[in-house]
């Protein structure tokens, strides 16, 4: 978890606001999402902050409309993108997760 934490450039939790979905793929995903953060544990984003989330493979969380989610992740150009296989998830499950990023930061 430690090392999850270091790498990351920002680690938050951000609600849905709006999925996008890529209909031109044979098993339709959310492509883009747009978010809005609720809670900063690191980086320069800020709390009320609107974002677009691009996912980029199967291990992005399913994105699903006014659901939060816990995300360590980095800025690409205007775009958001999580680190791949990262811890991130849906907050309501993320409890022991978000537990250890809080006790990790605070021995930084």
């Amino acid at each position: 978890m430690s090392y999850e934490v270091k790498k990351s450039e920002d680690v938050i939790i951000a609600k849905v606001i709006e999925t996008v979905v890529d209909s031109s793929q044979l098993y339709p995903e959310n492509k883009e999402v747009v978010l809005e953060v609720t809670r900063v544990f690191k980086g320069k984003i800020k709390v009320k902050e609107r974002f677009t989330f691009i996912t980029d493979g199967n291990c992005d969380p399913r994105f699903i409309k006014n659901e939060e989610y816990l995300l360590f992740c980095f800025r690409q150009g205007e775009s958001y993108h999580t680190y791949h296989c990262s811890y991130s998830d849906k907050s309501s499950t993320s409890s022991a997760v978000i537990k250890k990023i809080e006790k990790e930061l605070r021995r930084q």
